[in-house]
């Protein structure tokens, strides 16, 4: 839907797992840090037990600027072969005109 090549769509699926993994490692970092400098009940608190959704929004936000540049790459992708196929349809037009037809034998 959002992506068309195949190869960005692999990229995006790939892209998925590091950065659930530093989503997470930014959840336990921020807890820790919270726990050990503000106070330990950081660690029994709502921000870890309900504190997932905004975690996982940080996440979704790096996931989707992504995607942003994915579709930006994709075009990038995407113009040498529409320039290529496009010149050669070109290319057998001309060479159309060039060949010699039966009416313009006969004429």
């Amino acid at each position: 839907m959002f992506l068309q090549s195949l190869r960005a769509k692999v990229c995006l699926t790939l892209l998925t797992i590091p950065i659930a993994m530093f989503t997470n490692a930014v959840r336990i970092v921020t807890l820790w840090f919270l726990a050990t400098k503000v106070d330990i009940g950081f660690l029994y608190g709502n921000l870890h037990r309900n504190g997932g959704i905004l975690f996982s929004l940080v996440s979704l936000s790096i996931l989707m600027s992504c995607l942003h540049q994915l579709r930006k790459l994709e075009g990038h992708w995407r113009l040498p072969s529409e320039s290529r196929r496009s010149g050669s349809s070109q290319t057998q037009s001309t060479n159309r005109a060039e060949r010699p037809t039966v009416h313009n034998l006969i004429a």
